[in-house]
């Protein structure tokens, strides 16, 4: 699971974002998963386009005293995140995530805030919806 230079690159940029989802809800994050290479992301039931091979994805559990929603809509509502995607993640087992995305390189943020229910932990989205 050793990134390439070009996926560094990107993890930098994503701790630079993550490091502002951390100073708006003032509290450390727990990160579950970033970077993957192909062989992990195959084990763990990725897709097959995430963007956490680039190094460009993490996801985390919101922290203490904060529902994944309020955390969501307050990066949502944030002017200085440079954020693609912030994705609040359900699996049908009950695990319950948020995927936080940054743009590919030399890409403009879509600024993308939803909802996404998966068939499983690592499985496929099932539904999305706007939050």
């Amino acid at each position: 699971n050793d990134p390439t230079i070009e996926v560094m690159a990107n993890l930098v940029r994503l701790a630079d974002e993550m490091e502002k989802v951390r100073a708006l809800v003032g509290a450390p994050l727990r990160i579950l998963s970033g970077y993957r290479c192909p062989a992990l992301n195959a084990a763990v039931g990725g897709a097959k386009a995430s963007y956490h091979l680039q190094g460009c994805a993490a996801d985390f559990d919101p922290p203490v005293g904060m529902t994944h929603d309020e955390v969501q809509q307050a990066i949502k509502k944030s002017l200085h995140i440079a954020f693609d995607l912030i994705l609040e993640e359900q699996a049908k087992d009950g695990a319950h995530w948020l995927h936080f995305q940054i743009p590919l390189e030399n890409e403009a943020p879509r600024y993308l805030v939803r909802d996404a229910q998966l068939d499983r932990l690592g499985g496929a989205i099932t539904r999305t919806t706007p939050a």
